[in-house]
């Protein structure tokens, strides 16, 4: 009977750990310190239980089997955990290479550089919108880390996702191109290329005006997840 209790403690303190670090983790402005710390201190107390359920061999192997199970999710989670850590300080150095300069050609060759390794990005761009001709002005692009120097401009008022993008105030993803109508991406493929397959377009604010677009493209389909759609929306924040 006492190793039963014993037991249902080890059990009790197992749930309220791990419902802390669920919660925790659903935070989103946890800085790099919180996260560090949360992994460290969690690390140890599901391994503080681990140890208990050892020494109560004779309630058998199924709660130890138990916490086995709930440390290797816990060391998911820590993966998890220091990829936010990786993405926050990358984020940090990303924000120091667009506001230390006001040249945008070497701000798009400093992020390519910085982001190749952490995404596709086959193309990177900014279009400026031009309210006289009512078009995006696309006058700042990376094709595979060449730059581009001709100027491109999409009229608004056809069918393209520059125009999805402003007119609607609103992100566009699309993670297979070859599933669009060959009517809307005519355009994009003959500026981009025909291999093009995934792309993310976020508009460009000051204050609550759109004032122009940031592109990234992939010749890969589903070439971005969560995480790497969280930095782009961050970065395109400080554009």
């Amino acid at each position: 009977r006492t190793d039963c209790l014993q037991m249902s403690g080890v059990f009790e303190e197992e749930h309220e750990a791990w419902s802390q670090i669920q919660e925790a983790l659903k935070q989103p402005n946890l800085n790099t310190s919180e996260l560090k710390t949360l992994a460290d201190t969690m690390s140890a107390r599901f391994g503080n239980l681990l140890k208990q359920t050892e020494k109560l061999t004779k309630v058998g192997d199924s709660a130890q089997n138990r916490l086995m199970r709930i440390q290797n999710e816990l060391q998911n989670s820590n993966s998890k955990l220091e990829k936010s850590i990786r993405n926050l300080h990358l984020l940090s150095e990303l924000g120091k290479v667009i506001t230390s300069s006001l040249d945008a050609k070497k701000i798009l060759s400093e992020l390519y550089n910085q982001l190749k390794d952490e995404m596709d990005l086959d193309i990177i761009s900014v279009g400026s919108y031009d309210q006289e001709s009512d078009s995006v002005k696309y006058k700042f692009s990376l094709n595979q880390g060449s730059y581009v120097p001709s100027i491109f401009l999409e009229n608004l008022n056809e069918d393209n996702y520059s125009s999805i993008c402003i007119r609607g105030n609103k992100e566009v993803i699309l993670e297979d191109l070859n599933l669009e109508t060959p009517e809307r991406i005519a355009g994009l493929r003959k500026q981009w290329g025909e291999e093009i397959r995934s792309i993310v377009f976020i508009p460009l604010k000051v204050e609550d005006r759109v004032v122009g677009v940031f592109t990234i493209q992939s010749r890969n389909a589903n070439a971005y997840n969560y995480q790497q759609l969280n930095i782009i929306r961050s970065l395109a924040s400080y554009l």
